[in-house]
């Protein structure tokens, strides 16, 4: 009996929400290839190729697939507006370095997907030059996907935002048109590595990044009577440690921070994160909680993002502290500036709980502990 055709997902909401393109991916490539498509789906929304970076490392769902979907475009380019394409580029080109080396003979495809603000107008995206310069340098095939359906139909025939269910979705119709254009791709055979070796775009990529979880180190960072939860929905279960109220989580780094994995909750707090001499109030708390809908959800947290700069990386040992305001101290740091993704708000001082829960840490060189 013939085995299934592998395929491995890695990338944003659009990959993994069922109005999606990977459906009819999926029943499109079985029936084109005439034998079973079995999907590995390790997407995650509203997150960035950090997240995919620890997918890998932590899952290794990667390394027996035939193609690998990798999908970030869309979130990543949130990182530009705050300064951070250099840090970007080490994300996502350790990403693609790291699917290379542990998943050789994989056909590898990146459908570049755009949200509406940035379709509509026509701009030159530093963020979308350097997606398709590192993917072309590891011959990744990259789907252009706004320019395939402007390509596909008369002048006229629609305009952009019609493309567009939301801000960053594309409605049901395109995404059927999107699984079409990769199942074109791997029929054709797109996406195979062409060369032995692939100059580094950057020196310093995340390729070797390391979890602190899976090196054992992870619960050591903490306070022993922090509380230790597990989250578990129909996608996930995720243990985290949660930084109580008052509390404070502090280690040395020698090296690169890549990001902390989180479970946000609608306790999500205000948090004084502190690395070396720098500091900024952040909060992670996710707009999405308003609705109720949600009890949890996974999230990334780039440090140098709320910072708008790297300040994360030393040759020495170097202190990071991430502190949860208490209530008083919220009050009393009203008039500081709280920096948040888009996609969160500032916590409130009456909220129900105030926390901050962290499931991992991902990390270039060494971490240790602050005793």
């Amino acid at each position: 009996m013939e085995t299934p055709f592998k395929v491995c997902v890695i990338g944003g909401s659009n990959s993994l929400m069922k109005s999606g393109y990977i459906p009819p991916f999926k029943a499109q490539l079985s029936r084109a290839l005439k034998r079973d498509v079995e999907i590995n789906n390790i997407s995650m929304g509203g997150t960035f190729s950090h997240y995919g970076l620890w997918q890998l490392i932590t899952k290794g769902s990667h390394k027996d697939a035939d193609v690998i979907v990798i999908e970030y475009a869309l979130n990543d380019s949130e990182l530009s507006s705050f300064g951070m394409i250099g840090h970007w580029a080490q994300a996502y080109e350790g990403v693609i370095a790291k699917l290379r080396a542990e998943a050789p003979s994989a056909k590898i495809i990146s459908p570049l997907f755009i949200n509406r603000h940035s379709a509509m107008r026509s701009k030159f995206s530093a963020m979308a030059a350097g997606f398709a310069f590192i993917n072309g340098r590891y011959d990744v095939e990259t789907i252009d996907v706004n320019n395939e359906l402007l390509s596909r139909a008369p002048e006229e025939y629609w305009t952009i935002d019609e493309w567009y269910k939301d801000g960053s979705h594309y409605t049901k119709y395109i995404q059927v048109m999107i699984a079409d254009f990769l199942v074109e791709a791997v029929k054709a055979g797109k996406g195979h590595m062409k060369r032995d070796r692939v100059f580094a775009v950057t020196e310093n990529h995340f390729g070797g990044a390391k979890s602190a979880v899976k090196e054992g180190i992870f619960d050591g960072l903490f306070p022993p009577e922090f509380e230790r939860t597990n989250f578990t929905n129909s996608l996930v279960s995720q243990d985290a440690i949660k930084i109580p109220t008052g509390g404070t989580l502090e280690f040395n780094l020698k090296g690169s921070l890549v990001g902390m994995i989180l479970v946000s909750t609608d306790g999500d707090g205000i948090v004084r994160c502190t690395v070396g001499n720098h500091s900024v109030l952040t909060s992670c708390r996710r707009k999405a909680f308003d609705t109720r809908k949600f009890d949890f959800l996974m999230n990334i947290f780039v440090l140098d993002q709320y910072f708008r700069k790297t300040v994360t990386v030393s040759e020495d040992w170097m202190p990071i502290s991430l502190r949860v305001l208490t209530p008083e101290q919220i009050v009393a740091t009203a008039g500081e500036r709280v920096a948040t993704r888009p996609t969160a708000r500032p916590a409130e001082a009456d909220q129900k709980e105030l926390s901050f829960c962290i499931a991992d840490i991902v990390y270039n060189g060494e971490i240790e502990p602050i005793n």
